[in-house]
């Protein structure tokens, strides 16, 4: 059975962006994006909602634009060709870049369904869509990158409805002052 991982930065009052959307307060250096890098390569699908889409639709021309560092075009190389799945009732067909597949359906039914196939790790991004799958017990792992900042408002890391226990199974600090975690769900 393959894996669903919810891993995103979230701020120390547990938002994913500041209250005008932006992602800019994540300090990006080159010792989180080679982490960031190798979880890509070890994902296998990518399951995204309509605004974490439209930010990370960015990869498919990073590799275009000047003054990218190294470690950046690596994960465009990555990112690009990786299988997507865009659960959004609000995109249309033309949004979707090669590789990525719109889905309108039962994300939950879907999901049980791609976790039962072989193939590497799935990924979800995208807390609205995380939190939901968080509710029906799909996910596996919660891998935060902590951030110490605090944004007093924005899209909340989790809005999960019912309850679950996750057990800390790793973590890591970063030069820049993050802190990854890596919570396994209890069964």
């Amino acid at each position: 059975m393959r894996k669903l991982i919810y891993s995103i930065a979230v701020s120390l009052d547990g938002y994913i962006n500041d209250p005008q959307g932006s992602l800019s307060w994540v300090p990006v250096d080159e010792e989180y994006h080679r982490f960031a890098n190798a979880q890509q390569a070890e994902t296998g699908l990518s399951i995204y909602g309509t605004r974490m889409w439209e930010t990370m639709r960015y990869w498919d021309t990073a590799a275009d634009q000047p003054g990218q560092t190294d470690v950046e075009l690596e994960f465009a190389r990555l990112w690009k060709p990786a299988e997507k799945l865009v659960a959004s009732r609000s995109l249309a067909e033309s949004d979707m870049l090669a590789g990525a597949t719109l889905f309108r359906g039962d994300i939950v039914a879907e999901i049980r369904r791609l976790k039962q196939q072989p193939g590497k790790q799935i990924a979800v991004a995208g807390a609205t869509l995380a939190s939901v799958l968080v509710d029906a017990g799909l996910v596996d792992e919660i891998q935060p990158f902590i951030v110490p900042a605090v944004l007093g408002g924005g899209t909340p890391f989790l809005s999960a409805g019912s309850a679950s226990k996750y057990r800390l199974e790793e973590s890591r600090r970063f030069a820049n002052g993050m802190t990854f975690l890596r919570c396994a769900r209890v069964v």
